[in-house]
């Protein structure tokens, strides 16, 4: 019986949970701050070849220190630019603050880049990479940063 109930539970939760926005899982501790992205699929991205991966908002009353972003990405085509860059609101691009990252010249590779990019508070960093052909394309994320008391 008690299996029975948690079964018709487990069915109405299931699509609530495929269906999320959920995007990144973000962890904070003192001034220690990560977030790692789950994968975002572009199966068909726009005329540049490119795909997007959103971080979450950063806090509204914190700055964030980037130190280190390491990203994974494969793609049909071989990128020619991979950039970390902020945005005051979701899909509303750039704020022209950009940071290019390290990547390997293949079509799957990975990413590790050591920096000391500042994003303001409540801005959405992002990760976006270009390729030279219109392709599918996945990548993954992992932002380490500190958080930083704004001075007044």
């Amino acid at each position: 019986m008690p299996f029975a109930r948690f079964a018709r539970y487990a069915v109405l939760a299931l699509p609530l949970v495929l269906g999320s926005q959920a995007q990144a899982v973000q962890i904070t501790y003192g001034t220690y701050y990560d977030e790692t992205l789950l994968p975002a699929d572009c199966g068909n991205p726009g005329p540049a070849g490119q795909c997007t991966a959103w971080f979450s908002r950063t806090p509204a009353d914190k700055l964030l220190k980037v130190t280190h972003v390491s990203c994974s990405y494969s793609a049909g085509a071989i990128p020619f630019d991979l950039v970390l860059s902020v945005a005051a609101t979701v899909d509303i691009f750039d704020l022209g603050r950009q940071y290019h990252l390290d990547y390997p010249q293949a079509s799957k590779g990975v990413s590790n880049t050591q920096m000391a990019f500042l994003v303001g508070q409540g801005r959405y960093p992002f990760v976006r990479i270009y390729t030279q052909a219109q392709t599918a394309i996945r990548i993954t994320c992992t932002l380490i940063g500190e958080l930083v008391t704004p001075i007044p």
